[in-house]
């Protein structure tokens, strides 16, 4: 019986299409394009990181402390971010609607925005909104303020709110402390002055004991007619039925 011929068989050569991505010509386009989408990628994530702080709107307008405000807690939550100079300008600026968005798109007609930087917005933001000459009335307001009539409560709060205005004058704890004594009512000053405390911490913790400790006594005091006055609420409340 004859022997089977061995059929030597080829299979032709399968012939792959090149890939765009395997071509070699486009290896500097993917270098080129994946860095963009890394970089919106990556912006699109500070953006939703820094509106998970709920940062607040700035519609603009004339009330002058707003802005100051704004500014505050917006750069409260920059800080927070660790956010570099050169990307603090582009997220504030989300947060600008009405009037102050107008103001913002005209600021950009004349200024090259891309390259601002924080100290920069911040100065524009604030010789708009927050004018010099509002911050010199204030100013004035703390170098005559003193407390005559005012609570002791309503003194510390003033000082403290217009003390900002006048850095110079209250530039480090000794000095505050005294523009801080130095204001009080004879009588109060009296007790304090002795005491020679140096921080401002210090003398507003002086001033305010006598106040903590009245609040105490009351508490003291009234606390055992309180719980007479609620025992029978509290009763109803833990059982229903007891008075039944």
């Amino acid at each position: 019986m004859p022997r089977a011929r061995n059929r030597l068989t080829t299979r032709p050569r399968r012939t792959t299409r090149s890939s765009p991505l395997s071509h070699g010509n486009v290896t500097g386009e993917r270098a080129a394009i994946y860095p963009t989408v890394g970089l919106e990628c990556h912006n699109v994530s500070l953006i939703q990181e820094f509106k998970a702080l709920t940062p607040p709107i700035f519609q603009g307008g004339l009330n002058f402390l707003e802005a100051e405000n704004w500014m505050k807690e917006i750069t409260k939550i920059l800080d927070v971010m660790a956010m570099p100079e050169e990307r603090r300008v582009s997220l504030t600026f989300f947060m600008l609607r009405d009037e102050a968005n107008n103001w913002w798109d005209m600021i950009k007609t004349t200024q090259d925005v891309t390259k601002m930087v924080w100290m920069q917005f911040e100065e524009l933001v604030l010789s708009n909104y927050f004018p010099e000459a509002f911050r010199r009335q204030k100013r004035a307001e703390f170098i005559h303020l003193v407390q005559r009539n005012m609570i002791v409560t309503e003194y510390v709060a003033k000082f403290t709110q217009l003390s900002r205005y006048a850095p110079n004058v209250v530039a480090d704890e000794q000095m505050r402390a005294e523009q801080f004594q130095e204001r009080l009512r004879l009588n109060i000053r009296a007790q304090v002055a002795p005491l020679m405390l140096h921080t401002y911490s210090e003398v507003v913790a002086r001033v305010l004991l006598p106040l903590l400790l009245l609040a105490s006594d009351i508490h003291s005091y009234a606390q055992p007619f309180l719980s007479a006055f609620l025992l029978p609420y509290t009763t109803l409340l833990l059982f229903p039925g007891f008075f039944d």
